[in-house]
């Protein structure tokens, strides 16, 4: 389903902003060549509630929300997104800075 999440095309590292997984990720992917950017006011937490995201590095951004991440505008649909209790661009500064922080191999695990 995700032929480039199989690590055939000679990537070293994954970053995904959002709530969680896409279903069918190789279990190639760990801690060291992955990185999930959540928030924690994020609407779509839900989908992914069930997942365990253990075997990756997830970094948290408190106070942020699904849309914040990127900003894209409101986002409605499949679900209303949550309220981001922190300002866009700080919640943009701190996706920035947690996804050059992960691939520069900078420590910055955790909420953010």
């Amino acid at each position: 389903m995700f032929p480039l999440l199989q690590m055939t095309y000679g990537w070293k590292k994954l970053v995904c902003l959002g709530a969680g997984m896409p279903p069918g990720v190789s279990r190639t992917l760990n801690h060291h060549n992955t990185l999930l950017v959540q928030a924690s006011n994020d609407g779509f937490r839900e989908f992914y509630k069930d997942q365990d995201l253990s075997y990756y590095t997830v970094d948290t951004i408190k106070g942020g929300n699904h849309a914040g991440v990127a900003h894209y505008g409101p986002q409605l649909f499949p679900v209303k997104d949550g309220e981001r209790e922190i300002l866009l661009e700080k919640q943009q500064e701190l996706t920035a800075t947690a996804v050059a922080n992960f691939l520069l191999q900078k420590s910055s695990v955790g909420t953010i």
